[in-house]
């Protein structure tokens, strides 16, 4: 029985020892504990043991144990394996010891190294219960909150500021977390801006506690506070802010620059500037501009941009480059403002004073010109009726008397444009004029195209000249006829005359060159023609400007309602784009009494009859020809002439003289004395006398050169025989004679 235990157990010791030969060689150390590794160590020194025995006894050297020998080899070894698990299980225990005590002293550490960090860091560290009460604060939130060291009560804040924060508590408990701003007061009553950072901390048993992490934010919260102003300021500016990097790439862009280019901000962003090239500049200007501002310098210029939708648009540009500290430019930013209308207003200006300047020229030119005709025509007149009728001579001077007709009405219309011809103003409502119009309007612009009157109701009166209004409105419409039937295509053919009241105020006045503040009449005049092109809108008031083919026109229509406006006080302005029409509005000043110049003279009509009369008549003239035709003239119609060829001769002459004298015929303007100087000082030699002035120069003209006491005793040259003898008949027979 022995033996066959014996022989069971050497074979399951044999199993066993290869087992933990394997195990302990082929498994790596540090996947294996302590004690199983000496377990197997043990187990295998036994197994080795037993084998020493065994080959003891078959020496004989153990012959004498044999007795024993059965019991000894189960009862020893386990035995030893007894004491031996033994002494390793102790040894275990104590290693265990061990670890738990280093696991505790590493426990210390880290709670040291917390307690450190959360002490040492700049951020606010808290832990609170779900009713707020702090169970642990750091000295950050304890300086913070005013909490003492040695207590963990909450802070006396205002309940306003308690219930934000609890409604923040119970949202990182319900939700698990919640992040955001909160400002708290500190002790001496600052509010400081903190990034909060809560979370929930589960405890036993399904309680929970509210962990925070907070960093006090207050001057970057203020520094960004004022970054957004900064910001808003940008974006309300009224000019244009663009910045790139360094190698010209935008970065930012203004509303107001985006309104301005019509592009939108993703639109231009990463984008270059050179998006918004007008091809207006060539690359040298581009090179210098870009020379400059890399060089570190600020460039100022001005730039021709295209707009999205491709309209060009003018700005003035400051562009400066942006450095670091080390003194390298980073970006690069622009100042821009559209400048635009300003060019506008600027050219504006300048054709208004180029007009203004071409109609003093064209005043003067027409005041010499009308002395010329006046001679020219007045001696045409009396060679006429020294002729018989037939005689060929006869008509060849009255061709020339014609022409010199047509060159008088002709001066009459660049008189208009210098705003130097005699008007008959009066108050007028100006719908009811324009009504009165109507018949020969239509007949003036034919059967074809439509003519629409919008006149406004109960309007408030003018003061101009009813013949002025109809030859403004003749020369609109003759203009607006022939842009319609030049437009190509079967679109609407028809004009249409507005008029309404209005006030202009400082707002508008300062966007248009030549108006003024105040309650005016507007006239406007609609055509569906061909329009009007930009370049040529500048240019359409000028006199002799036309785009009509040769012999067509004059070029004098437009620039005759311009005088025509200008000299009323009043201001025009188009309006027109190519291929949509045109639009002219006329403004008219609404009548005001009190500062009104005296009404003119009445109008003479223009029959050319001589009428005979008899007196003694001065005749005071510098221009010999004209004064030598006046003097022929009146002699032919019966009259006893003086003359003299200026104001001082004229006196020294009736110092002399002692017969009658019935009237004073005198030009205006004169070298030395004037007409109205020499007239006042023979009315103290000749109490009484009568007085007729002639002048080339308007009565508006005369008032603003100082001549005023006409008192509608004027004549303007060029004058007809007719109308010269009419006028001193009827002043020499409705007043009486002076001797």
């Amino acid at each position: 029985m022995a033996d066959h235990f014996v022989v069971m157990f050497d074979v399951i010791s044999f199993v066993a020892f290869l087992a933990a030969f394997l195990v302990l060689f082929k498994v790596p150390r540090e996947r294996m504990g302590r004690s199983t590794r000496a377990f197997l160590q043990a187990a295998i020194f036994i197994y080795v043991l037993v084998g020493f025995c065994n080959i003891l006894e078959y020496s004989g050297i153990t012959a004498a144990l044999d007795p024993f020998e059965d019991y000894m080899e189960v009862i020893f070894p386990l035995l030893f394996v007894f004491f031996l698990y033994a002494a390793m299980l102790r040894k275990e225990v104590g290693l265990r010891l061990i670890s738990e005590k280093q696991l505790l002293q590493s426990i210390d550490k880290a709670e040291a190294r917390f307690h450190t960090f959360t002490e040492h860091t700049p951020a606010s560290v808290f832990i609170k219960d779900v009713d707020g009460h702090y169970l642990f604060a750091n000295e950050k939130c304890r300086e913070l909150n005013g909490i003492p060291p040695d207590s963990m009560s909450s802070p006396n804040w205002p309940a306003a500021v308690i219930a934000e924060l609890r409604e923040h508590d119970h949202i990182a408990l319900a939700e698990g977390k919640w992040s955001g701003i909160e400002k708290l007061p500190d002790q001496e009553g600052k509010l400081h801006t903190l990034q909060i950072s809560k979370f929930r901390i589960p405890q036993e048993e399904g309680l929970f506690l509210i962990g925070g992490v907070g960093l006090d934010v207050t001057e970057a919260h203020e520094m960004n506070l004022e970054l957004q102003k900064l910001a808003a300021i940008l974006e309300q500016l009224g000019e244009g802010i663009i910045v790139t990097d360094a190698e010209g790439t935008i970065q930012y862009v203004n509303r107001i620059y985006e309104e301005r280019t019509g592009y939108n901000r993703d639109e231009l962003i990463g984008q270059n500037p050179r998006i918004l090239k007008s091809g207006e500049h060539d690359a040298a200007f581009y090179k210098a501009l870009w020379d400059a501002i890399k060089a570190g310098h600020t460039w100022q210029g001005q730039f021709v941009n295209k707009r999205k939708d491709g309209v060009l648009f003018y700005e003035q540009a400051t562009i400066f480059p942006v450095k670091s500290e080390a003194g390298e430019i980073v970006q690069f930013a622009a100042l821009k403002r559209d400048i635009s209308r300003e060019l506008e207003l600027e050219e504006s200006l300048r054709q208004s004073q180029k007009l203004e300047t071409i109609g003093q020229l064209v005043g003067g030119i027409a005041h010499d010109f009308n002395n010329l005709l006046t001679a020219i025509n007045g001696y045409s007149e009396l060679a006429v009726s020294a002729l018989e009728p037939g005689n060929k001579a006869r008509d060849y001077i009255q061709k020339v008397r014609d022409a010199g007709e047509r060159a008088a009405s002709l001066t009459k219309k660049l008189l208009g444009f210098g705003r130097k011809q005699m008007i008959q103003p009066k108050v007028l409502d100006m719908s009811e004029t324009i009504r009165g119009f109507e018949s020969l309007a239509r007949r003036l612009i034919g059967e074809d195209i439509e003519l629409i009157l919008k006149l406004g109701e109960n309007l408030s009166p003018v003061f101009a000249d009813p013949a002025q209004i109809d030859q403004v409105l003749m020369n609109l419409l003759v203009n607006a006829r022939d842009a319609i039937d030049e437009k190509k295509g079967d679109g609407e053919r028809k004009i249409v005359i507005e008029t309404s009241e209005t006030y202009l105020d400082e707002t508008y006045v300062d966007k248009h060159v030549g108006a003024n503040i105040g309650p005016h009449i507007l006239l406007n005049v609609t055509d569906s023609g061909k329009g009007i092109s930009k370049d040529i809108q500048l240019k359409v008031f000028e006199p002799f400007f036309t785009t009509k083919k040769f012999g067509v026109g004059t070029g004098l229509g437009l620039a005759t309602i311009f005088g025509i406006v200008k000299q009323n006080n009043g201001s025009i302005f188009l309006y027109s784009e190519e291929g949509q029409g045109a639009t002219f509005k006329i403004y008219w000043p609404v009548y005001k009494p009190e500062g009104l110049i005296s009404e003119l003279r009445e109008q003479i009509p223009e029959e050319n009859e001589v009428v005979k009369g008899q007196g003694v008549i001065l005749v005071v003239e510098d221009e010999d020809d004209v004064r030598g035709i006046a003097k022929d003239v009146l002699e032919n119609a019966g009259y006893t002439i003086l003359e003299a060829n200026s104001a001082e001769a004229a006196l020294e002459m009736m110092e002399n003289y002692e017969g009658p004298l019935d009237l004073l015929f005198t030009d205006m303007v004169m070298p030395g004395m004037n007409g109205i100087e020499l007239a006042e000082k023979l009315v103290e030699m000749r109490p009484g006398l009568k007085k007729l002035y002639a002048s080339g120069y308007s009565g508006e003209v005369l008032e603003q050169k100082g001549l005023h006491g006409t008192n509608g005793f004027l004549l303007l040259k060029p004058y007809s025989r007719g109308e010269l003898t009419r006028r001193i008949h009827k002043m020499l027979n409705t007043e009486k004679k002076v001797q």
